[in-house]
């Protein structure tokens, strides 16, 4: 049976949200910047012994089309929020993204993950830490990546599988324990960010 997702990739505009989709569903670099307004895209493949269908919305950038950013955070099963260390200005706009997810749907039990673009950059202006310490704030997973080198974007997509598929079992497992009369059920905190953290160091990219 065929797991479906659908992963909104959200941040400010020129990150390099594009080249990240490009890169992880036809395994191609996109050189050329053409501001998206909005692009959808399907990749099927297998994630932990299981077929995944995905579908990927490549959003516009919040500061072009405002209006359109509700939509896709009320949409989606799970986000990458994408910031560029080589961009200081959208990394102090990620935070807002985060807020904005949690006002629409709630704190917890949402898949996301924070994703620092252009890794390979030699024009570094935020740093890995500073990464890692906004996602242990705002209790999520957290990479840089290079779309140009096809540094963990696979990664990214596999670890945003592995958080919704942890989330739909809590979902079953709270429906099974209404239905068995064992009382109401509290919101679900779902796993400490710990538990979503791949440790890996690949070239000059980190994914934690």
């Amino acid at each position: 049976m065929k797991e479906k997702y659908k992963v909104a990739v959200i941040g400010p505009a020129g990150v390099g949200k594009t080249t990240i989709v490009h890169q992880f569903v036809y395994n191609n670099y996109v050189e050329v910047y053409d501001p998206t307004i909005e692009e959808t895209y399907k990749k099927s493949f297998f994630c932990g012994g299981a077929h995944v269908d995905l579908e990927i919305v490549d959003t516009a950038g919040k500061e072009h089309f405002p209006g359109m950013l509700d939509r896709y955070i009320e949409s989606a099963d799970a986000f990458l929020l994408v910031y560029s260390i080589s961009d200081a200005r959208s990394f102090s706009q990620i935070y807002q993204l985060f807020s904005r997810i949690a006002s629409i749907r709630g704190p917890i039990g949402i898949a996301r993950m924070l994703v620092g673009a252009q890794c390979d950059s030699a024009k570094r202006e935020i740093d890995h830490d500073d990464g890692a310490q906004l996602s242990a704030q705002v209790q999520c997973s957290f990479a840089e990546v290079s779309a140009k080198h096809n540094i963990n974007i696979v990664e990214i997509f596999d670890e945003l599988v592995a958080q919704m598929r942890y989330l739909k079992n809590q979902d079953r497992n709270r429906s099974t324990n209404t239905l068995n009369g064992k009382g109401a059920i509290l919101p679900m905190a779902g796993p400490h960010p710990d538990q979503w953290y791949i440790r890996k160091k690949e070239s000059w990219c980190c994914f934690m």
